[in-house]
Order: C-alpha cells, then sequence, then structure tokens
C-alpha cells in the first residue's frame, strides 16, 4: 500500500513538473537581433515587424543592434544562441552573399541557422553590365548612404527603405530603380530595364533561428511573421519604402536561401570580389 501511494505521489510531481518544464511558447522575451547599426534597412524592418509580433504572441520583443564585420558579428551572436525560439536574427540579402565573399565565415550559413519567414523583398541593383566599380565596404547600410551624401563615394544601390528620406530631403539624387516595374513610392524614376531590357534584382529581408530551434516554435513564428506582413498597416508601411510583403513557409525561405548561396558565390568569383 505504502509503495503504491509513493508511486502515486511521484507520478502527481512528475507531472506537475513536466508541464512547468514544457512550458508554452513563449514564455518571456524575444529578442530579434539585427547585425547591422541602427537606422539602417534592417533596422527599419525590425521595428515594424517586431512590436505587432510582441502583440500577437503576448510578449514582449526587444530589438538588439549587433552590429560588426559586415553583419557577420550579430549573425554569430544569433548561430551560437540557445536554439530555444528566444533569440532571431533579422536576415538581409547579405546573408547569402558572405559565403562568396568572405574567405571564411565563423559559421555554416547553410546550416547554423533555421529558416523561419522571409518578410519582405526590396528592389536592388546587381551588377550586369561589365562596368568597372570598385567595391567600398561599410559597416551597414545606413554608414554606405551617409558616405555617398557626403561625396567620399560616388554611387550606391540600396533599398529604397534606407534610401529615399534622403532622397527626399536633397542629400541623395535618385537615378533609376531596379525592380521590374516602377516603384510606388517614387513613381517619377524609371526602371533600370528601360535602358537594359529584361534587367530586374531585389533584396529580401527574412528572419532565422538557431539551427536546432523546434519545428513547432519555427512554424509558430513563421505563421505570426506571415499573418504581420499582410495586414493592411503592415503592407502600407512597406509599399511607402519600396517594398512588398512576401510571408510564407519556412520551406519556402529555405529554398531562396540554397538557390542564392551559389548564384551569389558565381557572382563573386566572375567579378572578382574577394574578402579575407
Amino acid at each position: 500500500m505504502r509503495v503504491l501511494i509513493r508511486l502515486c505521489l511521484a507520478l502527481i510531481i512528475l507531472g506537475v513538473c513536466g508541464r512547468v518544464g514544457s512550458a508554452a511558447f513563449p514564455d518571456r522575451a524575444i529578442h530579434i537581433v539585427v547585425p547591422f547599426p541602427p537606422g539602417g534597412p534592417a533596422d527599419v524592418v525590425a521595428r515594424i515587424v517586431g512590436p505587432r509580433l510582441g502583440e500577437r504572441l503576448g510578449q514582449s520583443v526587444v530589438i538588439d543592434s549587433i552590429a560588426g564585420d559586415d553583419g557577420i558579428k550579430g549573425s554569430d551572436f544569433v548561430a551560437k544562441a540557445p536554439p530555444d525560439g528566444y533569440t532571431l536574427l533579422l536576415a538581409s540579402s547579405t546573408h547569402t552573399i558572405h559565403p562568396g565573399t568572405y574567405s571564411k565565415l565563423p559559421f555554416d550559413t547553410e546550416k547554423a541557422f533555421a529558416p523561419v519567414s522571409l518578410l519582405v523583398a526590396f528592389e536592388l541593383f546587381k551588377i550586369t553590365t561589365g562596368v568597372d566599380i570598385t567595391h567600398a565596404p561599410y559597416d551597414g547600410g545606413a554608414a554606405a548612404l551617409d558616405a555617398v551624401a557626403s561625396d567620399k563615394a560616388q554611387i550606391m544601390l540600396a533599398p529604397l527603405v534606407a534610401a529615399l528620406p534622403m532622397v527626399q530631403d536633397g542629400r541623395l539624387r535618385a537615378l533609376a530603380v531596379s525592380g521590374a516595374h516602377h516603384a510606388p513610392a517614387a513613381p517619377e524614376l524609371p526602371t533600370i530595364a528601360e535602358t537594359l531590357p529584361g534587367f530586374t534584382a531585389i533584396a529580401w529581408f527574412g528572419v532565422v533561428a538557431p539551427a536546432g530551434t523546434p519545428t513547432s516554435v519555427i512554424n509558430r513564428l513563421s505563421a505570426e511573421f506571415d499573418h504581420i506582413v499582410h495586414e493592411p498597416d503592415t503592407v502600407k508601411q512597406f509599399a511607402a519604402l519600396g517594398g512588398e510583403p512576401v510571408g510564407g513557409s519556412p520551406a519556402t525561405f529555405a529554398a531562396l536561401i540554397r538557390t542564392e548561396i551559389p548564384k551569389w558565390i558565381r557572382v563573386a568569383k566572375e567579378a572578382g570580389i574577394h574578402v579575407e
């Protein structure tokens, strides 16, 4: 009888502990790491979707700027974070460009992260004309735009989300957009395709988590982000900045990453771009 009572008590204790240990996600604040300085396009996107994610999950969402090494420092921080869904990376197109341009990274871009959701695509130029342009690296898009505005660099191919405010206040002159169509945020600008038929290119922003994050957590976050980017207010904010909401499943985002990495490795080799 005593043995039976002890067994029952043990099962009750284990049951209570089990429920505590498997608390529903999320039960604390979520951190979105932006691997570039504040004020750049990645930061802007994070601050549009972050508060809405917090509202939908019922937890605070903190935007952390961990800049350095062209976005690699912040990315490495997330790659090494616990795979529990509480530390996310606001990744950009550079996430898939780095494997081609850097001889060594502190992580394997394809293996170290779990894609969560593709958020938005912005217009971006990529070199297809054969024009001799010398690459000048800066720590983030905001710093690069400031260099052009102060005549330390001559030209930049930037997402409208970052460049448009500086164009509007006269610090920069916009020449064209690289999308297939005129940008609603700047309809007066021609497309590059009007001069180079068939030309189009985009830059994207999305969210990834450390590899090993539970599938249930990834799917929950993905569903929330997909809803957020298609909310009318979010669509309006992205459109004003020249962006188009995408969303979609983790598998869709993963497929894009798998396609982009070898493409940019090839482009880097052909263009002779190499950073030690």
